[in-house]
C-alpha cells in the first residue's frame, strides 16, 4: 500500500513539474490596417510580466491570397528584468532572421528579427517563441517587451494575369476583323 501511495505522489510531482516547465501560450487575432500605398500593416506589441518560456501566436487577418510580406520585430533591450530572448520567429513557417546586440555587460541587450520580402499565402500566422527574464525565479515580476510591424502587399493571382492576357488577345483579334 505504501509503494502505491509513493508512486502516486511521484507521478503527481512529475506532472506538476511538467506543467510549470511548459511555455506560456497566448494567441490573438490582429486586424491589418490599410496604408496609403495600397498595402496593409500589422502592429505587434507584447509585454511579459512573468519570467519563463513563451509562445505568442498572432493570426493576421484582412488580406486574402498571395502577398509580398516583410517585417521587423525588436526587443526593448536591457537587463534581465526587461529582456526578451527570441528563440525563433516565423510567419507561415518562414523563419525571420535573428540578430543580437551586445551593450556593456548585457550579452543579449537587444534583439532584432527581420523578414526580407517573401511571397506568402494567407492565412498569415506569426509565431514567436522566446524566453522572458531568462534565469530569474518564476515568482519574479518583470516587464519584458517586444514590438514591431509586419507589412503586406497583395500580389495578383496568376489566373488574373491569364484572364487579362486573354482579354487583350480578344480585343486585338476583334480590332483586326473590322472592315475599314
Amino acid at each position: 500500500m505504501k509503494i502505491k501511495a509513493l508512486c502516486s505522489a511521484l507521478l503527481l510531482v512529475g506532472t506538476l513539474g511538467l506543467a510549470t516547465a511548459a511555455p506560456v501560450l497566448s494567441s490573438s487575432t490582429v486586424a491589418l490596417v490599410a496604408d496609403a500605398n495600397g498595402g496593409w500593416s500589422a502592429g505587434i506589441s507584447k509585454t511579459h510580466t512573468k519570467p519563463g518560456l513563451f509562445t505568442d501566436v498572432y493570426v493576421l487577418g484582412g488580406v486574402q491570397g498571395l502577398s509580398l510580406v516583410n517585417g521587423l520585430l525588436q526587443t526593448a533591450g536591457g537587463p534581465a528584468v526587461k529582456d526578451i530572448d527570441f528563440i525563433d520567429i516565423s510567419i507561415n513557417g518562414v523563419m525571420l532572421d535573428l540578430e543580437k546586440f551586445v551593450q556593456g555587460n548585457f550579452v543579449d541587450f537587444r534583439e532584432i528579427a527581420s523578414l526580407p520580402d517573401s511571397m506568402l499565402n494567407s492565412p498569415f500566422v506569426l509565431t514567436i517563441n522566446g524566453n522572458a527574464g531568462q534565469g530569474l525565479p518564476s515568482t519574479s515580476r518583470i516587464s519584458a517587451s517586444y514590438s514591431g510591424t509586419i507589412n503586406f502587399n497583395a500580389v495578383p493571382e496568376p489566373t488574373g494575369y491569364a484572364l487579362f492576357g486573354v482579354a487583350l488577345l480578344a480585343a486585338g483579334l476583334a480590332s483586326r476583323r473590322r472592315p475599314r
